[in-house]
């Protein structure tokens, strides 16, 4: 017996993660991962150079 009509399953086609405010969103986890470590690298560098001492643990 077959079925009359068809179960249609949704395709992943991107994937989002975070690490606190910053978002990435890209077509697989690896990709994602990636660009997320770049990003928090990026606000890390920029924070530190704003507010010289406070990320880095240094008071």
């Amino acid at each position: 017996m077959k079925s009359s009509y068809e179960v249609q399953i949704p395709e992943l086609q991107r994937i989002i993660v975070s690490e606190g405010q910053v978002a990435v969103m890209e077509p697989s986890l690896e990709a994602a991962y990636k660009k997320l470590l770049q990003k928090v690298s990026m606000e890390k560098k920029q924070l530190d150079e704003r507010f010289p001492g406070i990320s880095s643990g240094n008071h």
